[in-house]
């Protein structure tokens, strides 16, 4: 089947997957696993165990706030890691205090905890009278962040810089990640059975058979491996049925420029943090010469969504709220299937509340955004009453 024939037929569902697709297949794909390869596991014989020593004399440090600018001798207190790079400096702290910062390895999240913070933000703004302040009430995470700004930086141009060790952490990022895939020959066979599953997800009955092909999808990317060159990798050929008719990495893929960004959705334009924004870093990807698929992957004929391996978090609001808005989910007939996995059998119980929790906050921040308050109250009993709102275990 040639690549026209392939774009000549019609998809009829979204497959969208996240991280926890590629760790289902096998992939050593989180945060967590990224500066654990890079520091090793917390023992006297790694370097992690190094850093954590110079992370508990910072943490003695701070116990004692007082402003930055009168800490004596700062740029002893920094890390050798931060001179690497600063934010992964910062997120080598986190996971020392990770008693103390849950989910530290949700950097994301941690990204946008910190940079909305009212007193980062002025810092970004270059107002140095921050460094004079007394930051008793600020969080370890945001006092430590602004050491190793003052520390590592000086009196430069904060965001520039941040910019720059941010696309160089994307890089590492993206190097371990090339490794992974290409270290792990099964990733693809479990890419093979996953994406099968998926796209039969919602077909029940006499029609499920073995023998069923699988629906025409188009995909939306959320990790940076590229499901396409998987299956061609894995032999996998194009009359499998198991190839996206469009697919976009909305992030970037580990041969492209990579984002990791902040959600948009709440931030000010005029905020000198917009430009850590996923919207504002998509724009100058592009720029760059990213070569994004110019077709649309939200494809009007499509009337099932499945979501599988994404946490649903805010982060990617945007992205969702702009895909329901295409697919009128909430007075039309579109499908919303929501895929699961229990990847420890004693948290099952626990799996299944983070996702139904997960789903409610979706769909009401979303029922918000409509402006109609009876609309944002019923949203998801009218999707469960008309049958448009599943959970699947795959």
């Amino acid at each position: 089947m040639s690549s026209q024939e392939k774009t000549d037929i019609e998809p009829k569902r979204l497959l969208i997957i996240g991280n926890g697709f590629d760790l289902h297949c096998g992939l050593h794909s989180s945060f967590r696993d990224f500066i654990s390869a890079k520091y090793g596991e917390q023992t006297e014989s790694d370097p992690m165990m190094v850093i954590s020593q110079q992370n508990e004399k910072i943490k003695e440090m701070m116990r004692s706030r007082t402003s930055i600018n009168a800490i004596k001798h700062l740029s002893d207190w920094i890390p050798i890691v931060a001179h690497e790079n600063l934010w992964t400096a910062w997120l080598t702290f986190l996971r020392c205090c990770q008693g103390t910062t849950k989910n530290w390895a949700d950097v994301e999240s941690q990204m946008t905890t910190l940079l909305t913070n009212h007193t980062v933000e002025k810092v970004l703004k270059q107002n140095e009278n921050v460094f004079e302040d007394d930051l008793k009430s600020e969080s370890d995470s945001v006092f430590f962040f602004l050491v190793l700004l003052k520390g590592t930086f000086g009196n430069a141009n904060y965001i520039s810089r941040l910019k720059n060790e941010l696309t160089n952490f994307e890089t590492s990022m993206m190097v371990y990640m090339n490794q992974q895939v290409h270290e792990n020959q099964p990733y693809f066979t479990h890419v093979k059975e996953s994406i099968e599953q998926l796209t039969k997800l919602g077909i029940e009955g006499e029609r499920n058979t073995e023998a069923t092909r699988p629906e025409p999808f188009n995909l939306l990317n959320f990790n940076y491996t590229n499901i396409e060159s998987s299956l061609q990798d894995g032999d996998i050929g194009i009359k499998s049925g198991l190839h996206p008719i469009i697919q976009r990495n909305i992030h970037g893929t580990t041969k492209e420029h990579a984002v990791i960004g902040i959600d948009a959705t709440d931030v000010q334009v005029d905020s000198p943090i917009v430009l850590f924004t996923k919207t504002y870093r998509l724009l100058e990807k592009q720029e760059i010469g990213y070569e994004g698929k110019t077709n649309a992957v939200l494809s009007p004929e499509i009337h099932t969504i499945v979501f599988y391996g994404h946490s649903l978090s805010n982060n990617d609001f945007a992205y969702f709220q702009s895909i329901f808005d295409v697919y009128h989910v909430y007075d039309s007939k579109v499908l919303l299937i929501f895929a699961y996995s229990i990847y420890d059998q004693t948290e099952e119980t626990h799996i299944k509340e983070r996702l139904y929790h997960a789903i409610q906050k979706l769909l009401d921040r979303y029922g918000r955004s409509l402006g109609n308050e009876n609309h944002r109250q019923n949203l998801m009993h009218r999707l469960i009453i008309e049958n448009r709102l599943l959970l699947k275990r795959v």
